[in-house]
């Protein structure tokens, strides 16, 4: 999921939820073909601001067919970009 929008909202202080769906064929990923994300934001009057959006992208070490070895622990590396990577501790 990459790109740009531009959203006009109403002046007053409110709460807001951002939310996106991407689907993909069976061709590229048998095992997820939908990714679903949303973020949650408080926003008032400004005259123009950019979301500090993050993501998280998950790295598991898995088969050909997306898949593990069962019963045993499985460290998953993620990384983070994004605003949230810039303040993570």
């Amino acid at each position: 999921m990459t790109g740009e929008a531009t959203f006009a909202v109403p002046a007053a202080q409110a709460k807001y939820q951002l939310t996106t769906t991407v689907t993909r064929s069976t061709k590229i990923s048998k095992v997820s073909t939908r990714v679903d994300a949303s973020w949650t934001f408080t926003s008032k009057k400004v005259s123009q601001a950019t979301m500090p959006i993050s993501t998280v992208t998950f790295r598991p070490v898995l088969g050909l067919d997306s898949t593990t070895k069962a019963n045993i622990t499985t460290k998953i590396p993620l990384t983070v970009t994004g605003a949230a990577r810039r303040t993570a501790t």
